[in-house]
């Protein structure tokens, strides 16, 4: 298990790891990149399992970029890159 704070340096270790990673659990908040947008560059780059949590949600809410599902935990899988 690897345990980061910051959501660039979580993207620099999976980008570096040898042998991969078999599963990312990721919170939405995080410094200098939210779980969102890693999620979307996880998409972009490689096929990682990823559950994402949002701390307090008892119920649905709504964020820019995602509908009320992406913020309650889930386990989802990358899009794989095109």
């Amino acid at each position: 298990m690897t345990k980061c704070t910051r959501g660039l340096e979580a993207l620099r270790l999976l980008r570096e790891a040898s042998p991969p990673f078999h599963l990312v659990l990721s919170d939405v908040y995080m410094p200098d990149m939210d779980g969102y947008r890693l999620l979307e560059q996880l998409g972009l780059e490689m096929e990682v399992p990823v559950i994402s949590t949002q701390p307090g949600l008892t119920g649905p809410c709504h964020a820019p970029s995602a509908g009320p599902a992406a913020l309650r935990p889930r386990l989802t899988r990358a899009p794989a890159a095109q």
